[in-house]
């Protein structure tokens, strides 16, 4: 059996690799597309494959201020709780034409970590 903590340096330690991610996508109407010049947001999570810990967050083009507080909210937070937290700061704090579509974003993002970690659980068991 494979340890299954990650220690720094190398990219992978026996079939673990170092970090992992996971993606969430949104398109947006034409109107807001239109209006900013985006056709969709995207938002990556990079998670530690031992924990699932947030350790890295990138998105399209996002106000400084705006990806701040969302970075602020996923980044040393489980997947869950993570999402969870920047789901609620940006109800709370944003106020903009996609507020709705990054939460669905980040809604999207959920799902494939879930459907990911479901994959995983099926292997480890030989099916």
């Amino acid at each position: 059996m494979i340890e299954r903590t990650r220690k720094t340096g190398s990219d992978v330690i026996g079939d673990v690799p170092k970090t992992i991610v996971v993606s969430g996508y949104e398109s947006f109407t034409r109107d807001i597309a239109a209006q900013n010049g985006l056709d969709y947001f995207c938002i990556d999570l990079e998670l530690d494959p031992v924990d699932f810990e947030i350790v890295d967050f990138a998105c399209t083009k996002m106000a400084g201020l705006a990806e701040k507080i969302l970075r602020d909210a996923l980044l040393g937070y489980k997947v869950e709780d993570g999402i969870e937290n920047a789901i609620d700061q940006v109800e709370k704090r944003f106020s903009f034409p996609f507020k709705s579509g990054i939460i669905a974003c980040l809604e999207d993002a959920n799902k494939w970590y879930m459907k990911m970690k479901e994959y995983n659980t099926v292997q480890k068991l030989g099916a």
